[in-house]
């Protein structure tokens, strides 16, 4: 895997831009996505199981709800966190546009994107 550091000059600041190749890399990307995935299909349905969320400043959260547990969900690595910011983008984009059917969504995009990778690679 090659990664590589870009510095961008702003007009106040410095910006660095991280760029990752390789199979390594989407390796990296679809192993997010998968984790988020895995998580919010728990709660998917009626018969789903609620999630209890812990928060550092506070009591904890039961919840069911998918947008909520992928909200969450951090990463200390940062390829596997971008996978996961593409999932909860497009969870959030489906709960403002419907209001529901995020934990369908979160698990369609997660699994299509999957695919796409493993057909890219073969």
């Amino acid at each position: 895997m090659a990664v590589y550091t870009v510095k961008r000059h702003f007009t106040l600041s410095f910006k660095h831009v991280r760029l990752s190749f390789g199979e390594e890399a989407r390796n990296k990307l679809v192993s997010g996505m998968k984790v988020l995935a895995e998580v919010t299909s728990k709660t998917y349905g009626p018969g789903g199981r609620n999630v209890a969320l812990e928060y550092e400043n506070g009591d904890p959260k039961i919840t069911k709800d998918g947008v909520t547990v992928a909200k969450s969900i951090f990463f200390r690595d940062r390829e596997q966190e971008l996978g996961a910011k593409l999932l909860k983008r497009i969870a959030h984009s489906t709960n403002s546009f419907s209001g529901d059917g995020t934990t369908l969504s979160t698990f369609f995009a997660s699994t299509l994107i999957s695919k796409s990778v493993d057909a890219i690679s073969n």
